[in-house]
């Protein structure tokens, strides 16, 4: 079985379920967010034999010995409707995120799009920045830093036109405690930055660092999807949107034109080779191509979304997800999975 694991709110994840139905794959979805007012997970420890029972949003009861392959997609955080003091709220949310890693732990060596581990390394845009520009590819120049004179050195050595974009968080997030998924109640979009703010900004920066980016110009921004082998590339038409012409999450993404892209073959290999490296199934890269036909990475993010691209483009990445699931369940798991690390061969320096 296929074991994946979302909130039942997920819309993607309904296009992969018909997919795999259409392949003949057995799947159930497990919403860490039912649990435990409709889900449970019980793990039993007995002569040195242990097990996992869960319950899926169907409602049926699965034994985790039963499962070849997991889809970790976008799940929410317990929910803790039924314990009102602060301090019991956290002793249980602890206590049920033991229980989420206990269930993880015993599916730990099926075949995972993409583990837990893989991703969280692959999330770190300063090593992402790093290992992309080892591979060849184009990236922006950078600083993340904490020290006024070495931000007031960068802008000045880019003329002034310099942007800021988070490492982490992309919202700034009010909870009450980490049982709390919290409220946003700001975004923080990629900012082209005016002297006035660069000036504001950089007599804070000792407080909190910040990454600081020479502003690359545009032709089309691109969104390319990695799944396994496949490769998918949309381009956004951001520039012709007033409102994307920084960042196009801030415009309307359905007002963007999108069409699909071929990226040159030394590009595919680049993004592959990104992939690949973090051993991940699954990546979202964004890129920049110049007006000169430089292509220019920007981040890889190791869980994005993906659907808009498949209504606005036609792509078909749900199809690609389910086919590789297909594909791991007539081989061997092993034969399956990616290298954690780039062979030397594949790494270009710059």
């Amino acid at each position: 079985m296929i074991l994946i694991i979302s909130d039942r709110t997920d819309l993607q994840v309904y296009f992969v379920m018909l997919e795999l139905e259409k392949l003949g794959l057995e799947y159930g979805l497990f919403s860490p967010a039912e649990y435990p007012a409709s889900a449970s997970i019980s793990l039993s420890f007995d002569g040195g034999v242990s097990d996992c029972l869960f319950s899926l949003e169907s409602g049926q009861l699965v034994r985790a010995s039963s499962i070849h392959a997991v889809w970790y997609r976008k799940p929410g955080l317990p929910r803790l409707n039924s314990i009102h003091t602060p301090h019991e709220r956290e002793f249980a949310f602890s206590e049920l995120r033991a229980g989420l890693r206990g269930l993880y732990d015993h599916v730990k060596d099926a075949f995972w799009i993409s583990s837990l581990d893989r991703m969280t390394a692959a999330a770190n845009k300063l090593g992402q920045l790093r290992l992309a520009s080892q591979l060849g590819m184009r990236v922006p120049r950078s600083v993340f830093t904490n020290d006024p004179v070495t931000a007031r050195d960068f802008v000045a050595a880019n003329g002034n036109r310099v942007i800021y974009k988070s490492v982490g968080d992309v919202g700034l997030i009010s909870r009450e405690g980490a049982w709390d998924e919290g409220t946003v109640v700001a975004e923080l979009y990629t900012t082209l930055l005016d002297r006035a703010t660069i000036e504001e900004g950089i007599s804070r920066i000792a407080a909190c660092p910040a990454l600081l980016q020479e502003y690359v110009d545009k032709d089309i921004e691109l969104r390319v999807t990695v799944v396994g082998e496949s490769i998918f590339c949309a381009e956004l038409l951001s520039q012709n949107n007033t409102d994307a012409l920084v960042d196009w999450r801030q415009g309307d993404i359905f007002e963007i034109e999108h069409r699909i892209h071929e990226l040159p073959a030394p590009v595919r290999a680049q993004c592959l080779r990104l992939v690949r490296s973090y051993g991940l199934e699954f990546g979202a890269i964004d890129m920049i191509r110049r007006p000169d036909g430089d292509y220019v990475f920007l981040e890889l993010n190791p869980n994005g979304q993906y659907g808009w691209l498949e209504a606005l483009t036609g792509l078909q990445i749900s199809k690609a997800i389910a086919e590789r699931f297909a594909c791991c369940a007539r081989s061997d798991i092993e034969s399956c999975r990616r290298p954690t690390t780039v062979p030397k061969t594949l790494i270009s320096h710059r």
